[in-house]
């Protein structure tokens, strides 16, 4: 599968539900953070895959490596985060426009 000719939404769904390790290979490196994020999610994630998004440089990215059931990582220093970053919503779904956590928060 050519995942580069992919639309975002397809790769969304690709990176929740894949259990491919060269799928997850490449949504690791994947430019939009949704995409990386999405997969930190993923159930079938390869410990080492899942490794490098807690090291990811997007904290959206790696607070949801560190919570996902396998994580072997401490996710105390996600506390206090500022609701972006803990947010719960599906990837699909992300409109912060309208947010009311983005209203509330200053940047």
């Amino acid at each position: 599968m050519d995942l580069s000719t992919k639309t975002q939404e397809e790769l969304l769904d690709i990176a929740l539900h894949t259990n491919n390790k060269i799928e997850m290979t490449y949504l690791k490196l994947h430019s939009h953070m949704n995409v990386r994020r999405a997969l930190a999610k993923n159930i079938n994630i390869d410990d080492e895959i899942l490794d490098t998004l807690y090291n990811d440089p997007v904290q959206n990215v790696s607070y949801m490596a560190s919570i996902h059931p396998k994580s072997k990582n401490n996710h105390k220093e996600f506390e206090n985060m500022r609701a972006c970053v803990t947010c719960q919503k599906e990837e699909t779904a992300l409109y912060c426009v309208n947010c009311d956590e983005v209203k509330d928060h200053n940047f």
